[in-house]
């Protein structure tokens, strides 16, 4: 079977060398190697924002665990209070952000900081 590029028919050689540079179905790579392959991109400027977005994300999902045990714990709120507090909160974020993302377009984003 031939591949068929923009330019030309490729042999079965370049087909080959095509298709393991493009799936890297190298069989001595492990299965660790493989996933950090997918997850990562490689060594360049997209590895470090994809890393502070991946240690951004694991805080968040910590924090908001944490929080709620905060809560109820040491507050002593019920569950129901605490799950009615951040409904409350979330809806008011969603609400404001767009209106102040306008203003802050507008306006010095310290200004519009300094009153939302």
């Amino acid at each position: 079977m031939k591949l068929i590029s923009p330019c030309r028919i490729l042999t079965s050689d370049q087909e080959r060398a095509y298709r393991d540079s493009v799936l890297s179905l190298d069989p001595v790579t492990t299965r660790r190697e493989r996933l950090r392959r997918a997850a990562l991109p490689d060594p360049g400027p997209l590895r470090t924002p994809t890393k502070s977005i991946l240690a951004n994300t694991i805080g968040n999902g910590l924090y908001c665990t944490v929080e709620v045990i905060f809560f109820t714990r040491s507050v002593e709120l019920s569950v129901h209070e605490v799950a009615l507090g951040l409904g409350i909160a979330a809806a008011a974020g969603r609400l404001v952000s767009i209106p102040a993302g306008h203003e802050t377009d507008r306006f010095d984003p310290w200004i519009i900081a300094d009153v939302f």
